[in-house]
């Protein structure tokens, strides 16, 4: 992924939280290869990516109050490592457009057990998700 052209990355989690990240606290980022889907009440003009990896380094940086959506009081490393429920995150690229990636689910409704999140001794926050 080219983050020069990357504005910041707007993760999405189950609960309807997001959580906003910078490009230029996005230290490393890595996709598998990325399929182009339909939504089918939208088709054809709402398309969305899938990938079935996911790996991500944020820094500490990003771990702010504010960055969280709906809970303001949550720091929002803490929050992510907490639940493991990122369901998508949304591209928003410099030039203005932005691209949905949806990342592969299983377990409950609530929890994705394909999701691991822990924070480095750096305080870097280490997210994998992988089917």
């Amino acid at each position: 992924m080219d983050l020069s052209t990357i504005k910041c990355i707007e993760f999405h989690y189950e609960n309807c939280e997001t959580f906003s990240v910078d490009a230029n606290f996005i230290l490393e980022c890595d996709l598998s290869a990325i399929k182009i889907k339909y939504d089918i009440h939208t088709f054809p003009t709402e398309r969305y990516k899938s990938v079935s990896q996911f790996n991500m380094k944020i820094s500490p940086q990003a771990n702010r109050i504010g960055a969280l959506w709906l809970e303001d009081e949550a720091a929002p490393f803490e929050r992510t490592a907490r639940y493991g429920d990122l369901v998508f995150f949304i591209i928003h690229y410099q030039n203005g457009t932005k691209e949905k990636v949806q990342l592969p689910w299983e377990g409950d409704q609530y929890i994705n057990n394909n999701q691991t999140t822990t924070i480095d001794s750096k305080g870097n926050l280490l997210l994998t998700i992988k089917k």
